[in-house]
């Protein structure tokens, strides 16, 4: 065989196409694809159909209905995903293609095409940067509360009763996986119910998620879920209808208002109840811990003291280890808010907060928690194009996490697409009984900007959340155009306490935190009648 020689694929022996499986193993099994399901399901679907000898018929479209599961109403003219999927896909086979030796095979997607090409190579790629892997390997990462899945049958249940609780299960883990702040870990014994005492010493986690289906009558369904701590106690229990005659798939809202519940970063019972039980003695938080407990600290308090806390924590994980994704995840969403209300603790936050939001993509690049981050700090650089691509593509990894689900709606909302970002804005609102008050904030706005001030005040009146300038805000501009301009004084000065500069530089601030100046200029029109008052 010749170096680097092209296969036809019409050409191709059956052993040849079988080295080329060989090889697509070898790549999917690597570091570079184990842990991205969807990239290794873009790639295996490809190569597949390439072999299979349709490779001309790969469009968009299918790619992402066939092997990304995107609903048949998929439009791949206006949603970039699958392009964005496939320059990832490029990357990663590059890097490895770099960095692993002895490949026999080369698989390789051109720019601007989806059909793979085979090369067969008989010289060895050497890997060029042995020395700067070898710099991070075994070097402790950053983790977040673990927790279990664990199923249960029940001998008085029948049959469908306990074959749904497997389903619900398996559910619940491939949506689980998209989330890199937490680890889970899949216990699926299907054990009596009776003896669910026993797992608290037989699984070494923060946390169980416990799964059981009862059956009702009339065959109705409902999914028990509890989750307990390490010493077997309740944190959380609810329980929900469902249907064994519907695709699981089809009751999306019913596992998006579960994992919002339970492991929402910010809205989740997982990591509140773990990080306060870390935080009532400081001292004995372990290294790896400090990054994501301090960090969930700060959305507890909202203030420059745990801001600086969480920096610390997050800048020591990542000098330990560069590659610490969880720690580049969480110190670029710190840096946008560092950029956004100006505490002034970072330097150059914007730039930084790009190149810790990059990072986290190329190590993991089906994090959708990274390419969200990579969206709201491009958001803030100003480059709303980039912003929708990458918040585009972390919606279509996970539509369960309602703060994805939100911000993305209020960003759609700045960049004026009010009606399809008050849309998940309302969906990110029905995934959880406790979503932060401030949600409310881009109701209240979409009111204003309109003119209607009596149904901005009744929507900024619902914001009641400490710490947040959210609520006085949009209630003192409110009441400006009202002409009850005591109320609007009166907010102002709450408004001050946070933003101590608003009445010299506000509308410069306000502009950093709304990026859209048609909007900032009617918020700041309100503010400007209350300052002046």
């Amino acid at each position: 065989m010749e170096t680097d020689k092209l296969i036809v694929v019409s050409e191709m022996s059956e052993e040849e196409k079988e080295l080329v499986k060989i090889q697509l193993s070898k790549i999917l099994k690597s570091t570079y694809f184990n842990s991205a399901k969807r990239m290794k399901r873009f790639l295996e679907y490809v190569v597949e159909k390439t072999l299979a000898g349709k490779g001309n018929l790969l469009k968009q479209y299918t790619i992402g209905v066939e092997a990304l599961e995107f609903p048949d109403d998929f439009d791949s003219d206006n949603n970039p995903a699958v392009r964005i999927m496939g320059g990832r896909v490029r990357t990663r086979l590059n890097d490895f293609y770099k960095n692993i030796e002895n490949n026999q095979i080369i698989i390789e997607i051109l720019k601007g095409t989806y059909a793979p090409e085979f090369r067969f190579n008989t010289v060895n790629t050497k890997i060029s940067n042995t020395q700067l892997k070898a710099e991070n390997k075994g070097l402790e990462t950053s983790s977040g509360p673990r927790i279990a899945l664990v199923s249960f049958s029940d001998k008085t249940q029948s049959a469908i009763s306990n074959r749904l609780v497997l389903r619900v299960t398996d559910v619940l883990a491939r949506e689980l996986s998209n989330f890199v702040l937490a680890k889970f870990i899949v216990y699926n014994p299907l054990s009596d119910k009776s003896e669910s005492y026993k797992l608290h010493q037989e699984i070494d986690t923060d946390y169980k998620l416990n799964l059981y289906v009862q059956e009702l009558p009339n065959k109705q369904y409902e999914l028990l879920c509890r989750l307990t701590d390490f010493n077997g106690e309740v944190e959380w229990s609810e329980s929900y209808s469902i249907s064994a005659d519907i695709p699981l798939g089809d009751q999306e809202d019913i596992f998006a208002k579960l994992i919002t519940m339970v492991v929402d970063p910010q809205q989740g019972k997982l990591h509140m109840n773990w990080a306060r039980r870390l935080l009532l003695n400081k001292e004995t938080i372990p290294a790896k811990y400090k990054a994501a407990v301090y960090y969930r600290h700060f959305y507890d308090n909202l203030d420059i003291e745990s801001f600086s806390q969480a920096v610390e924590a997050c800048e020591s994980a990542i000098e330990r280890n560069s590659d610490d994704i969880i720690a580049n995840i969480m110190l670029s969403d710190l840096c946008r808010r560092d950029y956004v209300h100006c505490f002034n603790i970072i330097n150059s936050p914007v730039i930084k907060g790009v190149q810790y939001a990059e990072r986290a993509t190329h190590l993991r690049q089906d994090s959708h928690e990274a390419h969200f981050a990579l969206g709201q700090i491009f958001f803030s650089q100003g480059d709303w194009d980039r912003c929708l691509d990458e918040l585009v593509l972390a919606r279509s990894i996970n539509h369960c996490n309602a703060v994805v689900e939100y911000a993305c709606g209020f960003h759609f909302c700045l960049m004026d697409r009010w009606e399809e970002g008050l849309a998940l804005v309302k969906k990110a609102m029905g995934m959880s009984k406790n979503y932060p008050s401030w949600y409310h904030l881009i109701v209240s706005l979409s009111y204003y900007r309109k003119g209607n001030y009596k149904e901005a005040l009744t929507e900024a009146e619902k914001i009641v959340s400490p710490g947040v300038a959210h609520g006085p805000l949009v209630r003192c501009i409110a009441y400006s155009q009202l002409g009850e301009i005591d109320k609007a004084k009166k907010e102002l000065q709450e408004i001050a306490i946070r933003m101590p500069n608003i009445k010299t530089n506000g509308h410069s601030l306000l502009k950093r935190f709304f990026g859209n100046e048609e909007l900032t200029k009617k918020i700041w029109e309100g503010l400007e009648i209350s300052i002046k008052a």
